[in-house]
């Protein structure tokens, strides 16, 4: 980079202190300045890297990719936005806050513009990967910020509204971007977002500050009198390369132990904001609409979480691991009941005799099997009567297939189902009015009666099943967010504010590198080979790690 360019972005020097009457005045302005800045900017990043999940299946249609590939993207972008948030976290604790959020902004919406515009998949591929890494020029001077305008006995509740900013932002992004393609196609679900961080960008420029000194204000120690336990000689002290990772970062054992529980944490976290709207979709029967309104209700959620969990964080003396161990608890019944509330729509592992059910349906023995036939597209038929199609390729189309005369078909009529015999659950359902989910799962029952020991039956499944996972997905949102939250804040008490995008760009990196790469290729592959209920299986696990690894800093508190 050239020297000029570094030396732009250097942070401004102290202006002379200015007098006591304009101190108590400015002070507050400017912490809400501060705070104004940062959550609008972490809420718009969010806007412009939250909007691919919803769409990605929208995406996959239209250019043929599958869920291997979306998986690749989420898990690129992943590595990238880990590695993004370590080096330029470092490099935000050495910049002006103001001009360094800014410029990361533009970036992200020029990547974006330059997504919508791209049909290939390398380029895809590319593009969202070098997002990831843009994207992390927006944590660390957000961090930086508020940490030098906000004392320690405030920060759980500070930092802990602050994050809400990307529940908003993300929830914001998955109803943006499900709207936009849905009007105007999956490329407008980029242009739209990247049009709103190019505002933003402009902006920050004006309305962000660095430091209180470069205001001509005391530090916030001075000015609360509220000074960090570990670090009073120390507080205002820049640290060098040397001083900040020998001595803050890797000898830590503590930030260790919190970044590998990070892994699992984001993992538990990103699995359902990178995959829920599909797995609703493709499981529950869920509209495009309701499946990118689901990523709403879990962000909506999560900031209420995050600053009630915050604001109790202070009064328990900033014990904020032992609340994160706590909160991880409630996710694995969460996840349980998403499994054992059922499946509206087939996996492909749900077509139990795929050879018996093609031959069923190619015969037309009954009216049933004549219909459903019909409706199987001639390219698809092609594929399962050929000789050397093997029984997985079968599953996966006839699963396809099906889901869409399950979603799109009242299959029911009196003629065609003449002669086959109906459970009283399908009895009881066709005697009432069916529309959206009620009307899938109607059409589920009624394909398990007609071939009997071809399709698995479903679980026990509520008439009216999207709210309930609506409501799980309110409940994990609820939670989780905890231990995402404080992840940053716990690698803050456990070194210095001067380090603070550092630190939390080394947990960061673990829990995006570790844990997102993991959900976003392990997720998808399980998903795709052994189906949606194994997937969930696999997170509770990584549940149950991360909160016996959080258990480890059950009495951290504030150290600087």
């Amino acid at each position: 980079m050239p020297s000029s360019i570094i030396q732009w972005f250097k942070p401004p020097p102290a202006r002379p202190r200015l007098s006591p009457v304009e101190v108590e005045r400015l002070y507050p302005l400017y912490r809400w300045q501060v705070f104004e800045s940062a959550f609008i900017a972490y809420g718009t990043f969010y806007i412009v890297r939250n909007n691919f999940a919803p769409v990605s299946r929208e995406i996959g249609a239209a250019l043929h990719y599958d869920k291997v590939m979306i998986g690749d993207i989420l898990a690129a972008t992943s590595i990238a936005y880990g590695i993004g948030k370590l080096v330029l976290g470092y490099l935000a604790d050495r910049s002006d806050s103001r001009k360094y959020l800014a410029v990361g902004m533009l970036l992200t919406a020029l990547v974006d513009f330059a997504f919508g515009s791209t049909t290939h998949f390398n380029g895809h591929l590319l593009l969202w990967t070098l997002n990831g890494f843009v994207q992390g020029m927006g944590y660390g001077p957000c961090a930086r910020g508020l940490s030098h305008w906000y004392s320690v006995k405030e920060r759980g509740t500070i930092f802990g509204a602050w994050n809400t900013a990307h529940c908003f932002g993300g929830g914001a992004a998955g109803f943006l971007a499900a709207t936009c393609a849905q009007y105007w196609g999956w490329p407008s679900a980029f242009y739209v977002p990247g049009v709103i961080a190019l505002i933003c960008a402009i902006y920050l420029f004006w309305r962000m500050r660095d430091t209180p000194q470069s205001e001509g204000l005391p530090g916030i120690e001075e000015f609360k009198n509220d000074w960090p336990p570990e670090e009073m000689e120390r507080h205002e002290q820049e640290l060098s390369f040397r001083e900040m990772f020998l001595h803050y970062i890797l000898p830590n054992k503590m930030l260790w132990v919190l970044a590998f529980a990070n892994i699992f944490v984001y993992i538990a976290r990103y699995a359902m904001v990178d995959w829920g709207p599909t797995y609703l979709k493709e499981v529950k029967g869920a509209s495009l609409m309701d499946g990118g309104f689901s990523t709403l209700v879990i962000e909506v959620s999560g900031a209420v979480g995050m600053i009630v969990m915050g604001w109790l964080s202070d009064k328990i003396g900033g014990r904020r691991a032992r609340l994160s161990a706590l909160a991880m608890i409630p996710l694995v019944p969460a996840f349980l009941v998403l499994i054992l509330s059922g499946s509206n729509l087939l996996t492909s592992r749900e077509i139990t005799a795929p050879e018996s059910l093609i031959k069923a349906l190619q015969s037309g023995d009954n009216r049933v099997a004549q219909f459903i036939w019909s409706q199987i597209p001639p390219p698809s038929q092609s594929e399962l009567t050929k000789s050397t199609a093997n029984s997985d390729t079968q599953r996966f189309i006839l699963a396809n297939d099906l889901n869409l005369v399950l979603r799109n078909t009242a299959l029911y009529e009196p003629s065609r189902f003449a002669g086959i015999s109906l459970r009283a659950q399908t009895q009881g359902l066709l005697s009432m009015p069916l529309k959206d989910d009620q009307l899938i799962y109607c059409n589920r029952l009624l394909l398990e009666d007609a071939f009997p020991g071809m399709v698995t039956q479903s679980h026990f499944t509520p008439a009216q099943l999207l709210w309930l996972n609506l409501v799980l997905f309110g409940f994990i949102g609820f939670f989780v967010y905890t231990p995402v939250t404080f992840s940053g804040v716990v690698a803050l008490d456990l070194t210095s504010k001067k380090a603070a995008a550092t630190a939390a760009g080394f947990v960061g990196f673990f829990g995006y590198v570790g844990g997102r790469v993991l959900q976003g290729f392990g997720l998808g592959w399980i998903a795709q080979h052994y189906g949606w209920d194994a997937g969930l299986y696999a997170i509770i696990g990584c549940i149950i790690l991360g909160a016996a690894l959080l258990a480890f800093l059950w009495n951290v508190k504030p150290r600087g």
